[in-house]
């Protein structure tokens, strides 16, 4: 609304921000000493980075070879911890550098299908936060390194992943409650050598590293994993949003948790409204 409160506040930030977006960019950079400054400059950017890659058209428009992608990358939701963060998956060692670049060609796809990710990670996060009137805007991420190899060391590999850390820090920032490695083999330990040079310390203290004995380690973090994935079923983003999207209508996911003044956007009318600021704080 080109007439809220957040808007004219922000402007001459372009409009229609997502309010999750608000929350991470604010908090993401409250540390920096030129905090104020760099919320107005990297919020900007962002909006112009989504409108660039079509952020907001791509969860119900996926990227070409969407299928493909989730055959070689497994992602998507598998469990929660106890305030209702989602643990999300990402796999992708189970299959060689060779099979997972043939899918994603150029890095501009590469890029898109993990956009999607992200933004299909931010739906499931708004529909829950309707659903339990709290606040969330993080996740936890869990990494399954299971097949990893010399292989995965691959240049082109690495260099996609140096490029989605380079787009994301700055456009999903302090989104990530916490990232957990399992199935870490002792190759690991050089490959994470190499991929902790080009993250922020402050992603780097999050880091769990956790080999194939780490089911205590989770229930130790109140983390409950879904019976879908203990009975061995990856995850699959497309199939979630699906779901998602029988039941909410995409448009009411797309701007994030309610802020008091856009709490009215379109939801099943059999869900209360969110609750506003006082009573409904953001959890970290």
């Amino acid at each position: 609304d080109p007439h809220s409160p957040s808007c004219r506040i922000l402007s001459p930030l372009p409009c229609r921000i997502p309010a999750d977006w608000l929350v991470m960019y604010s908090r993401g950079f409250a540390s920096r000493p030129d905090a104020a400054e760099a919320l107005f400059a990297f919020l900007g950017a962002g909006m112009a980075w989504r409108v660039e890659h079509g952020a907001d058209a791509l969860t119900t428009t996926p990227p070409p070879r969407r299928a493909e992608f989730e055959r070689v990358w497994h992602g998507g939701i598998i469990g929660s911890d106890e305030y209702g963060h989602p643990v999300v998956l990402e796999k992708f060692c189970h299959v060689s550098p060779k099979e997972l670049l043939a899918v994603t060609p150029t890095d501009e796809l590469f890029l898109l299908q993990q956009i999607y990710n992200q933004e299909a990670c931010r739906e499931y996060i708004t529909a829950q936060n309707m659903r339990t009137r709290r606040r969330i805007y993080k996740h936890i991420t869990v990494f399954d390194l299971e097949g990893l190899s010399f292989a995965h060391a691959d240049r082109k590999l690495v260099s996609l992943v140096r490029m989605l850390n380079t787009h994301f820090a700055f456009t999903y920032p302090d989104t990530v409650r916490k990232i957990i490695v399992i199935n870490a083999p002792a190759a690991f330990t050089m490959v994470w050598n190499l991929i902790k040079s080009f993250l922020h310390p402050v992603t780097v203290e999050k880091v769990s590293v956790l080999g194939k004995n780490y089911a205590a380690a989770l229930a130790a973090e109140k983390i409950q994993l879904t019976p879908e994935y203990l009975a061995g079923e990856m995850p699959s983003w497309s199939a979630e949003l699906k779901r998602l999207h029988a039941e909410w209508d995409p448009a009411a996911l797309q701007p994030g948790f309610a802020l008091p003044e856009v709490r009215h956007r379109a939801v099943p009318s059999s869900t209360p409204p969110p609750p506003s600021c006082p009573c409904d704080p953001v959890i970290p």
